[in-house]
């Protein structure tokens, strides 16, 4: 065999290897990464299950509710106890409760805990429920005394809700009966035995108050209870509705807003008569109100009434109000006309506008002027084609046409213009002839389209006014200033800093030159673009010279504007615009070329409103929202200027988001990847996965690639990362990571990466702990939510010292914090506003930065959830880590042996980058390493044991912090502080060990536990 052969088998072997393993490793990084990003206001995330309340209960309690929290939980899912359902209320996506009966109590030991869901035919991952037995009685006779209650409190009071709390010298049941009178008649109970206590109770009234008593039981059924406190609920103002006004009234459309004193819904009920008949809303909450209505009759007179909601189903109903629709005065666009001499003839060519009443074209001819209106001078044409040819002319005299397009109401547009002689020959490019009015201005070149600069958006006016040209006139002449109307004259156009308009290519544009103010009386108008010229008329009430245009389809173009005085005075004006593209949804590859248009898909538009992110009200301006993408995949929203972004979906793809826009030009049309979703893994007989293997690779990588474009994270890729990132090296050396925190870890890189490489200087963040070990929570990922609206205003991740720090812009917030392993707020430190070295706990409560440069940085506190696991099974998984190391390092490998065998660039920059991601990511994944090293030895020979499995708990919650498994040379160490704390170690055939408590609160010692233990071989060995 050639040894070219054997060389290029071996790469395309190396290759294979590297791609089945990105198969097998796509489908878990999918569950992990489809439909993370949610820019305006849900992020949808995995199937799962993180916690579970309560985790312990004692032996032969009573049945309980059992509250489990995740992702992914829709109304089929349902608890399972050792695999059997249990009566489960679906809460939200993220929570439900199950009632567990005490049949499930009555053997101390482990009960799994798990979610079926029916509609993904999937099970989550499971969490142990403990089941303790009752301890003995102490000696010398039984425990009878009752548990002691302290520091009862009504706290988080609300209209509807309040959380009861308080403390008992020993763990024990939590109950508390409440109601209005002393008589209660409502209960709330938990059976796990606990030392903090705290129950939420809900459905209350408004301005109420309400009694309570709370009573605890010790594990010996001893009880106690509190004497009778009380609390009052918070006042809920009523609903009021004002200012209901309609506006924006046309001749089949209007708009009516209103204003609540506090968030509510939005419904509408109109129709021709006071029995109404039609109604439209809006979905969401919201202050000030706003609802199109649209296909309405002309000219006739509409009644309405609107209709709110609050939170607290408080309704408010307006009084009847009514408003007239308008004639139909609007006359379709101008064509544009073109005039062609021959020989006693000239052809007329003209287009079609693009007004769905359009009905014709009406054709006159003057001499010596062109015609000032439809009926000036002679009929030439009037019908509905776009072609004449005017016959009969005379050789060598100029003939000015005008071209005036009507809709079926008899409104004609202002009038396209044109002139042209006939001679005895038809020369190949036809000569046109400036009619006799004042000369135009010599008007430059017509620029290409000019970029739009990332400026900062254009501030709508205040007022009532409109913005509009600011182009020089003429030198010594009067300067007009006309204003740009697109959609139909319902949006206004606003030029950029560079002193262009937007516009959309073959769209019609409204002209409008007001008159007052000028200085003089206007007598006629005139406008040019490019080689077209069209007539300005006078509308009904005089107020300004009016015309429209259809825009080119694809280069910028120059408007000249020239307003006449009966003073022999002119007025003009020069506006620059810039056509801007359609934006256009293609399928993501992994290697770009030629996009592939993706038609039919559903994009729907969201607008910045004072911070709210809500869908953009296209029916007042003529418009769908959603819309569909054509069959080239193109799209387009004429929009006021603001803030935007769009959610793009279609079946088959994953859902895509752009990224947050600040419109300048009028146009929202952005370029959106949509990534396609292959068919699950078939394998077949010959070969498991060849059969979409090459689907399922790019997949992978394409998921990867397009983790650069979230909206979160595009501002942070610009400034630390290169966009042409090898995401195949990202997929092979991830293998070194812990699935669960892949995604965490890549947003860390591109959010926050100097914070890897930072020293630990004064504080000027946040730190995200461990409750009980104190030490910081590396990777916890930090939300920042608007408090009113939900939505999530900024991502950070913890850096391996637990830091983090929101610089937010003014407003109310709270903070979500997210760590597999761990669940906020804390139980253990509910009441504590400082713990040691951590003041200025943070428990979920709204936050408010009052200023534009204010800081958020709390410290925050996180239960660790970590369950004791069997020796088998924490083997197992060290086994697994040590395999995830190896799959890791061999794309490294594969990837030095194809450059030994087929030498080049592109294989030894992957290399490169390969070795690079995996030391960065290796410096993520791992935790630092306590030094020096507790050892454990044996009792007798005092030669290290490795393999053994030491565990540190916090004594006073007996709670599991971490497991290690000790090296070869039997090292192990935990980083601690500020705490009472005890270890064990289990290592086959030796004894189990178990520590005295190992204060950390007040010695100067390093946080660090790392004492030598010696283990005793157990008796026969």
């Amino acid at each position: 065999m050639p040894a070219g052969s054997i060389k290029y088998k071996f790469v395309y072997g190396a290759v294979l290897s590297l791609a089945v393993f990105l198969s097998s490793f796509s489908h878990c990084l999918a569950q992990t990464l489809t439909e993370y990003v949610d820019v305006t206001a849900t992020v949808e995330t995995a199937f799962t299950l993180s916690s579970i309340n309560p985790n312990s209960v004692v032996q032969n309690s009573s049945a309980f509710t059992l509250t489990v929290t995740g992702a992914g939980f829709d109304a089929l899912s349902v608890v399972r106890l050792d695999g059997s359902d249990r009566t489960t209320t679906f809460v939200s996506s993220t929570e439900m409760t199950a009632q567990i009966p005490a049949s499930d109590l009555t053997t101390a030991g482990t009960r799994s805990i798990n979610i079926w869901s029916s509609t993904l035919s999937e099970l989550s991952n499971t969490i142990n429920l403990s089941v303790t037995a009752v301890a003995p009685p102490p000696s010398g006779g039984g425990d009878t005394s009752p548990p002691i209650i302290t520091n009862v409190q009504a706290i988080d009071i609300t209209e509807t809700s309040a959380r009861i709390t308080w403390d008992t010298n020993e763990p024990a049941t939590s109950y508390v009966a409440y109601g209005t009178t002393g008589g209660y008649g409502q209960s709330i109970t938990n059976s796990s035995l606990i030392l903090s206590h705290g129950l939420d109770l809900s459905g209350l009234s408004p301005n109420t108050t309400y009694h309570f008593i709370v009573t605890s039981h010790d594990q010996y059924n001893n009880s106690s209870n509190s004497s009778d406190y009380t609390f009052t609920t918070t006042v809920t103002e009523p609903l009021l509705i004002s200012n209901v006004t309609s506006t924006s009234i046309t001749d089949t459309s209007a708009v009516v807003v209103w204003d609540t004193n506090h968030v509510a819904t939005s419904k509408i009920e109109y129709g021709t008569t006071q029995n109404f008949g039609s109604w439209n809303y809006l979905v969401g909450s919201v202050l000030n109100h706003s609802i199109s209505l649209v296909g309405l009759s002309q000219n006739t007179i509409y009644y309405y009434q609107v209709i709110s909601q609050d939170q607290y189903n408080q309704s408010a109903t307006s009084t009847i109000k009514s408003f007239r629709t308008g004639a139909d005065t609007t006359p379709p666009t101008n064509v544009t006309l073109n005039a062609t001499p021959g020989n006693t003839m000239v052809l007329l060519t003209w287009d079609t506008p693009p007004e769905p009443d359009f009905a014709g074209t009406r054709l006159v001819r003057t001499l010596g002027a062109y015609p000032t209106g439809p009926q000036d001078g002679i009929l030439v044409y009037n019908g509905s084609a776009t072609t004449f040819l005017d016959t009969g002319l005379v050789n060598g005299t100029t003939y000015f046409y005008g071209a005036y397009s009507f809709d079926y109401n008899s409104n004609y547009s202002s009038g396209a213009l044109a002139s042209a002689t006939p001679s005895g020959t038809l020369p190949v490019q036809p000569p046109t002839t400036t009619p006799p009015i004042p000369p135009i201005p010599p008007i430059p070149p017509i620029p290409p389209t000019p970029p739009v600069p990332p400026i900062p958006p254009v501030v709508p006016p205040t007022g009532g006014v409109i913005p509009t040209s600011t182009q020089p006139g003429i030198p010594g002449q009067a300067a007009i200033h006309p204003l740009y109307f697109a959609s139909n004259g319902t949006v206004v156009l606003q030029p950029n800093a560079n002193g262009y308009f937007g516009v959309l290519g073959e769209t019609s544009v409204l002209v409008y030159v007001p008159t007052s103010n000028l200085g003089s009386t206007a007598q006629s108008g005139i406008m040019t673009i490019g080689n077209h010229t069209y007539s300005l008329a006078l509308n009904d009430d005089g107020t300004a010279y009016t015309g429209t245009f259809l825009s080119p389809e694809d280069q910028g173009f120059i408007v000249n504007i020239l307003v006449n005085f009966q003073n022999g005075t002119i007025g003009s004006s020069v506006d620059y615009f810039a056509v801007i593209p359609q934006g256009q949804v293609f399928e993501e590859q992994f290697i770009q070329g030629l996009p592939i248009s993706v038609p039919n898909s559903i994009i729907t538009l969201y607008q910045n409103q004072n911070g709210n992110w809500i869908p953009w009200n296209a029916t007042a301006y003529g418009q769908y929202n959603p819309t569909i993408s054509n069959k080239t995949g193109h799209y387009s929203f004429i929009v006021p200027n603001g803030q935007y972004y769009a959610e793009v979906e279609k079946n088959g793809y994953m859902r895509a988001y752009t990224p947050y826009i600040s419109i300048t030009n009028n146009v929202f049309g952005n370029n959106v990847p949509l990534i396609r979703i292959p068919p699950p893994i078939a394998a077949t007989s010959t070969f498991p996965f060849v059969e979409n293997l090459p689907e399922q690779a790019a997949y992978a990588a394409v998921i990867v690639k397009s983790i650069l474009r979230q909206p979160e994270l595009v501002n942070a890729v610009d400034d630390y990362a290169a966009p042409t990132l090898l995401t195949i090296s990202i997929l092979n050396t991830a293998g070194a990571l812990p699935l669960i925190n892949l995604l965490s870890y890549l947003q860390f890189l591109f959010t926050q990466p100097i914070l890897l490489f930072a020293r630990r200087k004064k504080r000027r963040w946040g730190i995200i702990y461990n409750s009980l070990s104190k030490q910081p929570v590396e990777f916890a990922v930090v939300r920042l939510i608007h408090s009113e609206s939900r939505l999530i205003v900024q991502t950070r991740v913890s850096d391996k010292f637990g830091r983090y720090v929101f610089y937010p812009q003014q407003g109310e917030y709270l903070l979500e914090i997210t760590k597999p392993g761990f669940t906020f707020p804390t139980q253990y430190l509910a009441d504590a506003q400082d713990d040691g070295q951590y003041t200025n706990l943070y428990h979920g409560e709204v936050i408010v930065a009052e200023r534009e440069d204010a800081v958020i940085a709390y410290n925050i506190a996180m239960d660790p959830t970590a369950n004791v696991e069997t020796p088998k099974r924490v083997i197992y998984i060290s086994v697994l880590r040590k395999l995830q190391h190896l799959i890791a390092l061999s794309g490294s490998i594969i990837s030095l042996a194809a450059l030994i065998i087929s030498p080049s660039w592109i294989i030894a920059v992957l290399l490169i980058v390969q070795i690079a991601f995996y030391l960065l990511f290796r410096r993520l994944a791992l935790p630092a390493k306590a030094k020096p090293w507790g050892r454990v030895l044996d009792n007798k020979t005092k030669q290290p044991i490795k393999n053994a499995i030491v565990r540190i708990f916090d004594r006073k919650f007996n709670k599991l912090l971490e497991t290690q498994i000790t090296d070869v040379k039997g090292r192990y160490g935990f980083f601690a502080d500020k705490n009472t704390f005890y270890i064990t170690v289990e290592r086959q055939g030796y004894s189990k060990f178990s520590s005295q408590d190992i204060n950390l609160i007040t010695t100067n010692k390093d946080s660090l536990v790392d004492a030598d233990i010696l283990l005793k071989l157990e008796t026969g060995n």
